[in-house]
């Protein structure tokens, strides 16, 4: 029999309400989650960045997409943060590659490199960032000639 973790559960029922845009809804249940499971705190910080940078997307008032940037960055920074032995190595390659975009919209393209950088030397695993880290890193190098 297979365990299902309850943590995974609740994320799952999360994506549904993020991928129909309900974004404060979900940020509400994320931080519940949080409270409520302390040990899982990466994958919901990782969660919480992601709903922090979608909810930037489509928001004309700068200061408003900066916030909620920054708001993303911190979350992606805490995944990080509270890595244990543990963390999916996806997650935290993700997580860099996630820093590394909102470093460079802006405009701080050499940290961005840096932190593409740390993402590529992870390796190459299922679900990363390392494809992406390459390409954006590549890209940057690229610009920068």
């Amino acid at each position: 029999a297979v365990v299902e973790n309850p943590v995974t559960k609740k994320l799952q029922e999360i994506e549904t309400v993020i991928k129909a845009k309900n974004y404060t809804q979900a940020e509400t249940d994320l931080k519940a989650l949080m409270r409520e499971n302390p040990q899982d705190q990466s994958r919901i910080y990782y969660a919480l960045g992601r709903v922090a940078s979608l909810s930037a997307e489509g928001v004309t008032d700068e200061e408003a997409r900066n916030k909620r940037l920054v708001d993303a960055k911190l979350f992606y920074e805490n995944v990080l943060r509270t890595k244990n032995e543990k963390t999916d190595l996806a997650l935290i390659s993700l997580s860099y590659v996630a820093l590394g975009r909102i470093h460079e919209f802006f405009g701080e393209s050499e940290y961005a490199v840096k932190i593409y950088e740390a993402a590529i030397k992870l390796g190459n695993m299922p679900d990363g960032g390392y494809t992406a880290a390459v390409a954006a890193r590549e890209r940057l190098l690229k610009d920068d000639q």
